[in-house]
């Protein structure tokens, strides 16, 4: 039988909000683990097959779009639903963001924290 802790991949370059991230995460309940670059999360993502992903769009080694794609195509990441969190907007992004790829796109700003906690805790079911 599996926890029913949720699992979240947080795959960002900034540690300061890399681990603001994760501290929100935590004490909500949720069970976190992080990668500070694309190549490295891809990595986790493989290995440890979290619920969900909370991904910046600009990462070292492994941008936003290849490494959404890498996901999409891999054996093990392929349905594990994306959240992008990134300063950039939607309608910045263009056409380097497809909207069937990820489930989410949230921009960084004052209530970002907030608004990706609603939305794991709505729409990552219970683990049982």
């Amino acid at each position: 039988m599996k926890s029913d802790v949720k699992k979240v991949l947080v795959i960002e370059d900034s540690r300061l909000v890399r681990e603001a991230v994760r501290m929100v995460l935590e004490i909500n309940g949720f069970q976190v683990i992080t990668a500070k670059d694309g190549e490295e999360g891809l990595a986790i993502a493989a290995k440890e097959k979290p619920d969900e992903i909370v991904m910046d769009w600009n990462l070292p080694k492994l941008q936003g779009k290849a490494l959404v794609n890498m996901l999409r195509t891999g054996e093990h990441t392929s349905k594990i639903p994306i959240i992008v969190v990134s300063a950039k907007t939607r309608a910045e992004l263009g056409e380097h963001y497809e909207a069937g790829t990820t489930k989410h796109h949230f921009q960084k700003d004052s209530s970002v924290l907030e608004r990706l906690v609603s939305a794991l805790q709505l729409q990552v079911p219970a683990l049982i």
